[in-house]
């Protein structure tokens, strides 16, 4: 038996971890609503023994915002075991609070005796619960704090969003394992050690937040689909924002594409590739063609998938094709139409956003969302135009049998200006029934145009009272209950945004300040990459083997050094520098309004022809100014035999006085031609900024 100080102690220190729990009059009534709003300020720091990045740090931030959780003065003692006395005392507000009842006034006896009372008389205490005059010495189980909180919250507030198996299960008891079913399937409970329950063993004060935060915070529940493809599930944010990368047994593949002009026929002429590079740097050509490349996937059988575009109709002409990885074989040809801007592998199904039109004429486009069956697309939405569907194609997303998309079609007005907003929608894959679940254009502090999912949750930008940017996110299955969780970082929130998540991870990146952050459950924003090649709209994907920006053709390595995308695929368009191939065009020499041409001199250094038949030139430019200027891109074309190549790459700032010299390489495959062709002509220009 603990003596009376140790006994004291105990209560002392129950009282402060409990002391900015919520009174039951706190808020008005309303479900989960009723914990809304914040009632206390928390920073990373506040308390010693909550590390930034733990796995329980979102937790204690939730609850103690809410005030359901405090700490000890500097500390929040996540490992201290908890008592029946506060699971109680929390589980009493909790409910109070949801159902908009009173905790009765303080009764005769111990500081928890009122809880326990309201609790009782709720009929939530189990009758597995030691004696009430226990409760403050008494440690509460995972398995009675799984039947204690089981109900707080009414059936329509628990929704099944995940479906995986619990190992353990028959270890609880009986009285407890539908319990343990329901908060499992709500993302309650998540398991530890390969997902067991261990129903006997001590819930900790981490654990015990980490429970509340989901039981009023949907947003931060976790849920699992066993129907989503494994391949993707991990990088499926980059192929939402990219469409250029996939990572598949081990391998990376990556699409490379060639712009030629072909002067036999008078035409520009595509060269495409798909390419897999292993870790080590081994690389080969899996799939190559003379029709455009894009949105690359993969699924668990080791086979790829990518749409083709052959361009022989008006309408663009693209096919959903499918390859083993190995190369081996043609393609399959899984469906073509118009042109397809989307799709998404889920419970062995393929849905397909199509877009149909007439060439270049945008007012007469519509789009239309599918399931594949057979060589057709059973369309799941009625016809949705061009105007109003300027994110779709990177927002299909599927989910607990459901497949979700950002759609337009309101405007607002805002001092004055009209804007467009866009909701989210879902269509059941069952019934084939579409809501709006999210109306972006009567939400004035959301914008729904870039949108990050992690399981069960979609996070999205939204706008605070005071005009600033903020992190927001919602449960897909509770959408009313949106969650702000952080501020945005003013270096975060310049020019164009970017937002996606692979696994459980969300990024975030800013076109201005050319970074790529990962963003942590609790909101916190930390630099992952830095690429100094971005251009004004990117949209960077991740690899193990470095962060790839293939639209200004720049990859940085793990290491921290800066290459070029084509150069770690074996394919060096330039040796120094970053490229991007296209068809040549504009002014031989452009500069900004204020800028003037005399200031800037160079030429050809040198050009040959080397042993493998690749043509290699030179080409220096010179800063005549007084003062750094950024050169926004330099170019050049040359023609040998029939064949016209045209290369375009950006570069970093050169300094007042500086002179550089550009490598240029373009192998001869890329030229198609013999190694004895003749150069007929030479051309380059560049374009310099303000």
């Amino acid at each position: 038996m603990r003596n009376c100080a140790a006994k004291l102690t105990r209560t002392a220190l129950l009282a402060a971890l409990l002391c900015a729990a919520l009174t039951a009059g706190a808020l008005a009534a309303g479900g989960l609503g009723a914990f809304a709003e914040d009632r206390a300020a928390y920073q990373t720091g506040l308390f010693l023994d909550v590390a930034e990045g733990a796995w329980y740090e979102s937790a204690v931030k939730t609850v103690v915002q809410k005030g359901v959780m405090n700490g000890a003065g500097d500390v929040f003692l996540p490992d201290k075991p908890m008592s029946w006395a506060e699971a109680v005392t929390i589980t009493a507000r909790i409910h109070a609070l949801y159902h908009g009842t009173e905790i009765p006034a303080d009764a005769d006896g111990a500081w928890y005796r009122r809880y326990w009372d309201y609790i009782t008389d709720a009929g939530l205490l189990p009758e597995s619960a030691c004696a009430a005059w226990q409760a403050e010495t008494a440690d509460i189980s995972r398995e009675d704090l799984c039947l204690l909180v089981r109900g707080v919250l009414s059936n329509q507030d628990l929704p099944s969003i995940q479906d995986s198996a619990i190992p353990d299960l028959n270890a609880t008891r009986n009285s407890s394992r539908n319990a343990v079913r329901d908060l499992y399937a709500a993302g309650i409970f998540t398991g530890k050690d390969g997902g067991n329950f261990r129903p006997a063993a001590n819930a900790t004060r981490a654990e015990i937040a980490t429970v509340v935060t989901r039981l009023i915070c949907p947003a931060q529940r976790v849920g699992a689909d066993s129907r989503l493809d494994k391949t993707m599930a991990g990088q499926y944010g980059n192929f939402l924002v990219n469409g250029e990368t996939v990572r598949l047994n081990g391998r990376s593949y990556y699409l490379v594409r060639t712009t030629r002009y072909d002067a036999a026929n008078g035409r520009v002429t595509l060269l495409s590739e798909i390419v897999s590079r292993t870790d080590s740097g081994a690389v080969a050509t899996v799939y190559r063609t003379g029709n455009g490349l894009t949105r690359l996937g993969a699924d668990e059988q080791g086979r790829l998938y990518f749409v083709e575009t052959t361009g022989e109709k008006p309408g663009w002409d693209c096919m959903l094709r499918r390859l083993d990885a190995s190369g081996k074989g043609e393609p399959e040809t899984l469906y073509t139409t118009d042109r397809i801007d989307g799709y998404v592998l889920y419970d062995g199904a393929i849905y397909v956003l199509e877009r149909i039109g007439d060439g270049d004429d945008v007012e007469n486009w519509s789009y239309r969302i599918g399931r594949l069956t057979g060589r057709s697309l059973r369309h799941l939405t009625p016809v949705m135009h061009f105007d109003e569907t300027l994110y779709t194609d990177r927002s299909l997303y599927c989910f607990g049998g459901k497949l979700y998309y950002l759609y337009g079609g309101s405007d607002g007005t805002t001092d004055g200006e009209t804007f467009r907003n866009y909701s989210l929608y879902e269509i059941d894959l069952q019934t084939e029934t579409r809501a709006k679940i999210i109306d972006g254009a009567n939400c004035e502090n959301l914008y729904l145009s870039e949108i990050a999912y992690v399981g069960p949750t979609a996070w999205f930008l939204g706008v605070a009272e005071d005009g600033t940017r903020v992190l927001k996110r919602a449960n897909l299955r509770l959408p009313e209950l949106v969650e702000t969780v952080a501020a945005v970082p003013p270096e975060a929130n310049r020019d164009y945004v970017t937002m996606f998540a692979n696994g459980t991870t969300v990024y975030y990146s800013a076109s201005s300040a050319k970074k790529l952050w990962e963003v942590s459950p609790a909101g916190a924003f930390t630099e992952r990459a830095s690429l100094s090649a971005w251009p004004a709209e990117e949209h960077p994907a991740l690899t193990p083997q470095g962060v790839v920006s293939q639209d200004a053709d720049a990859v940085l390595l793990p290491d921290g050094r800066e290459t070029s995308y084509r150069a770690i695929l074996g394919r060096p368009y330039l040796v120094r520098g970053t490229a991007r191939l296209e068809a040549a065009s504009g002014e031989k020499i452009y500069v900004a309004p204020r800028m003037r041409a005399e200031d800037w001199s160079g030429g050809l250094v040198r050009e040959f022809r080397a042993a493998d038949g690749s043509y290699v030139a030179e080409i220096r430019l010179v800063n005549g100014t007084a003062r750094d200027v950024k050169l926004d891109a330099i170019a050049f074309e040359c023609k040998i035999g029939n064949v016209t190549v045209s290369a375009r790459f950006t570069v970093s700032p050169l300094a007042a006085g500086a002179s550089q010299v550009y490598t240029f390489v373009v192998p001869s495959q890329a030229l198609g031609v013999s190694a004895h062709a003749e150069k007929t002509a030479l051309d380059w220009w560049y374009y310099v900024l303000e």
